[in-house]
């Protein structure tokens, strides 16, 4: 685990990188700093070893405001702090990638695959604000959208969900509880589709015992995107 700070609108942000030397990336954000959300969270733990498993590496950061990071907390501007962190590693495996063709025969067919891909995965607020992030891609970092493979959701909040983005610019995919008292599971399948929804049964708002079921989201995430 290597600890970064990324250039956010508001400063510096804090930033956990698990790398697994592949060349996929999944960017986590985490719950509601008010209510003691960081980037330690478990259920972002829970996310950075599922997608670490599959070999792909995670960056776990701090919105604005929370730990080290710097800036204050809005409630409403955080989706930017997704895009800088996304736009961070595209740079990252960029860099990887350029490296990679320099010290290797470009020769090689198993040099030439395609470039690595971004998940976006948020939980609660984080994945309010991470929704939102893909709303925003088109007019703030339109280089990312051919990046963005997938997209993740953990009971996102439906108050902090804008109109649904139409066409979405990749797969996405929510997961909720049952038993969830933040996030009604019938509103987010009117507002998803059934198809994109994911309903456990035995699962509250924090999702402990739930983790199997995280792992299997990520697994479908990656294999259907």
């Amino acid at each position: 685990m290597q600890s970064k700070f990324v250039s956010g609108e508001a400063g510096d942000l804090e930033a956990l990188i698990d790398d697994t030397a592949g060349k996929h990336m999944a960017v986590l954000s985490h719950p509601h700093p008010s209510y003691g959300g960081s980037m330690h969270d478990g259920v972002l733990s829970t996310l950075s070893e599922a997608f670490n498993r599959l070999g792909v590496s995670t960056t776990r950061f701090n919105f604005r405001g929370v730990g080290r990071s710097q800036g204050q907390y809005s409630g409403t501007e955080e989706w930017q702090d997704v895009l800088s962190v996304a736009s961070y590693c595209s740079r990252q495996m960029m860099a990887f990638k350029q490296h990679s063709s320099a010290s290797h025969d470009n020769s090689n067919p198993d040099n030439s695959s395609s470039d690595g891909s971004i998940y976006l995965c948020g939980y609660s607020f984080g994945a309010g604000m991470t929704y939102q992030a893909l709303g925003q891609l088109k007019s703030f970092y339109p280089e990312l959208g051919a990046q963005i493979r997938g997209c993740l959701l953990i009971a996102p909040p439906l108050q902090m969900l804008p109109a649904p983005v139409t066409p979405p610019p990749c797969r996405t995919q929510v997961i909720v509880g049952e038993r969830d008292h933040v996030v009604a599971a019938q509103d987010l399948t009117h507002y998803f589709g059934s198809e994109n929804v994911t309903v456990v049964g035995h699962a509250d708002h924090f999702f402990q015992g739930a983790q199997d079921n995280i792992y299997k989201s990520v697994e479908e995430l990656i294999s259907g995107s």
